[in-house]
């Protein structure tokens, strides 16, 4: 994954009113899980295990995983 370095990722993130967790510089984790598409959403578990990884935004998957992370 390429970063456009005249872009501002805080600067879009308050423009957006983004209010979800960022990952900044994450090309080792990225990696790591195997992340090949922006944006992605993944839900980690409390072991570090990754319970989803998708790209685009999925709300009912993203729900069901972190339900499935915690026993309901």
């Amino acid at each position: 994954m390429e970063r456009n370095p005249n872009v501002d990722p805080m600067a879009v993130i308050k423009q957006k009113n983004v209010t979800y967790g960022q990952l900044l510089n994450g090309t080792t984790v990225a990696a790591q899980y195997g992340v090949r598409a922006i944006p992605s959403f993944a839900v980690i578990g409390k072991d570090g295990n990754l319970l989803y990884l998708g790209a685009g935004f999925n709300p009912g998957a993203i729900e069901q995983a972190i339900e499935s992370g915690l026993g309901k």
